[in-house]
């Protein structure tokens, strides 16, 4: 038996004892084996028919009387190479020669393709190597009779409580297919990326960034994962475990916690609010203890569900869904901000390219702004959705990434046109929802007090403002907790909120740590919305500070010349 223990970063905070479960790779999910000279006319067979359901899934989606022109175009150029003589044929020569199964084949045929198209110099070539792998996934989904889309999928949905899985990375896409599981550890990803948010926001303990994981973890082996410390213990003692694990609060105390938070002194109220990525979140005892959702991240719903994409009547329902759920309080929508470590389907990841140069590597509002049919489609569900749940009041809207007025005077005008058309159409009244924009870009800092007169609140999204803000990647930042600690990133909170007429809340994970909540206070920030998991925690934070010592923490954190000295500062008040 070996003992061991690997290091990594805390993406979210836990302990938990369990067995290693190991995610398998796309390619060696796919069944392999050799067959018999007599099965490979019954191989290929399979392999047609599954050609031929995965051209009427696209037809199908060709054919939705309300899928924009460019989601139409996409589908139609995946048909065609789906009807590629090339690849028709070679991987039914394959089949017959090499006497391997369909699913085999095809992941050989289509490495080979993928290859050769991923190396030319022609850059539209090059993109239609993300239609292959499409085309491909379609392929062995229907081969295998899987709906979801990738096959490693039902692995993950039989993941038991105790379920530690080790992966290289785990996407966010897949992270949302996960029913049950004690903790996470990868040898990628990072502290700021999606996969830690959604495991914060369930309360997963998550370690990222523990390499060789892969290599010393074998699949059964009993584990401990100390997130809290950035550990995995391979095999461990009983008396290390007795010596590390703590119990954690009840479900009652941490209800306790979330209520009846309102002041720190005097007349300042201290609003807790929820962050939210699926309508089962409302479910949640703890979020119906906060004051509303903070921030709805809806690119989720996409990550888990890619058809919202071309229809109204889905969205309009997961928003209904959670706008009842919520029972009154108000639910702050995110628009979809595509981009960062968010990857979706093909249509969407070509909409970057197509169209121009205006189209190409947007992000947030300005992909929205050059992308209208689905800018459309999403404010048309959110609208229908609170007409149905007479939510009017609660349902609010926020702008992911906007830099320029100029962006705001052009989605008003969409807003408006989409509003006034819907309106029309069910011949009701439809009242324009409070609209708010995210202040995650330095330009959107500085130019806040021009930006509170054209909206009714903002939100500070910590993570793509450090960023920003210190020209790094945000999955560059993962490993590197200092960026928490830069000066310049309280600077900009402290510009914001000077510049800001209008209520301004702090959505990011800064807002969930202790320390950093207490500078955030100190600043004038009296609104969080914090993760599911963090509530309580939160909660106990904002009823025990106290105002006057908050504000000097603040005040030496903006005099500090670098991440040491905020550190120290830190150390100083711990």
């Amino acid at each position: 038996m070996k003992r061991m223990s690997i290091k990594g970063y805390c993406a979210s905070k836990g302990k938990i004892v369990g067995k290693a479960a190991l995610l398998p790779s796309f390619q060696s999910s796919v069944p392999r084996r050799e067959i018999q000279p007599q099965e490979a006319p019954g191989e290929i067979e399979r392999f047609l028919d599954a050609a031929q359901e995965s051209r009427g899934q696209l037809q199908a989606l060709v054919g939705r009387s309300n899928l924009a022109d460019e989601f139409r175009y996409i589908f139609e150029a995946q048909m065609l190479l789906l009807e590629d003589p090339l690849i028709l044929e070679r991987t039914r020569e394959e089949i017959s020669t090499r006497l391997r199964n369909a699913e085999w084949i095809v992941v050989d045929v289509f490495a080979h393709y993928k290859d050769y198209m991923s190396a030319l110099d022609n850059r539209l070539f090059r993109e239609r190597a993300a239609d292959l792998e499409d085309i491909e996934n379609r392929i062995l989904s229907n081969l295998m009779n899987i709906s979801e889309g990738d096959v490693r999928i039902p692995a993950l949905q039989r993941l038991q409580d105790d379920s530690i899985l080790i992966a290289e990375e785990v996407s966010p896409s897949l992270m949302l297919h996960i029913n049950r599981i004690g903790g996470i550890v990868t040898e990628q990803g990072g502290v700021t990326g999606h996969l830690a948010i959604l495991a914060h926001n369930r309360g997963i303990p998550a370690l990222v960034g523990a390499q060789g994981a892969l290599e010393g973890v074998r699949e059964g082996e009993r584990l401990f994962l100390d997130a809290d410390n950035g550990l995995l213990h391979v095999e461990p003692r009983e008396d290390e475990i007795a010596l590390r694990l703590e119990l954690g609060s009840t479900l009652g105390e941490e209800l306790e916690s979330i209520l009846d938070v309102r002041s720190l002194s005097g007349e300042d109220e201290i609003s807790l609010w929820a962050n939210m990525d699926q309508p089962e979140d409302a479910d949640d005892p703890r979020v119906h203890r906060a004051q509303g959702v903070g921030l709805f991240r809806t690119e989720f719903l996409y990550l888990k569900n890619p058809d919202l994409f071309a229809s109204e009547e889905a969205q309009t329902h997961v928003y209904a869904k959670v706008l009842a759920g919520m029972a009154g309080k108000p639910v702050i929508f995110r628009l979809l901000d595509f981009g960062d470590d968010k990857t979706f389907d093909s249509y969407l990841r070509n909409l970057m390219h197509m169209g121009g140069p205006r189209k190409r590597r947007l992000r947030g509002i300005g992909f929205l702004l050059a992308n209208q049919e689905l800018l459309a489609l999403q404010l048309r569900a959110i609208l229908r959705a609170s007409l149905e749940t007479n939510a009017k009041d609660a349902c609010r809207i926020m702008l992911p990434m906007v830099s320029t007025l100029e962006e705001m005077t052009e989605f008003y005008s969409c807003l408006e046109t989409i509003r006034s058309d819907l309106s029309r159409e069910i011949d009701a009244e439809i009242k324009t929802p409070s609209i708010g924009i995210m202040l995650e870009t330095p330009a959107s800092c500085f130019m806040a007090d021009v930006f509170s007169e054209r909206c009714d609140f903002f939100s500070v999204g910590t993570n793509d403002l450090s960023s920003s803000l210190l020209a790094r990647d945000r999955r560059d930042l993962s490993h590197d907790s200092d960026f928490l600690r830069q000066p310049s990133v309280f600077r900009a909170i402290k510009t914001a909120l000077d510049g800001a007429s209008v209520p301004l809340s702090v959505c990011g994970e800064i807002a969930s740590l202790p320390e950093y909540l207490r500078i955030l206070l100190g600043l004038g920030v009296r609104r969080v919305s914090v993760s599911r998991s963090a509530l309580a925690s939160c909660g106990r934070v904002i009823r025990d500070a106290d105002l006057d010592e908050c504000e000097e923490l603040a005040r030496r954190t903006l005099q500090a010349r670098d991440c040491t000295e905020v550190q120290s500062i830190l150390l100083a008040r711990a």
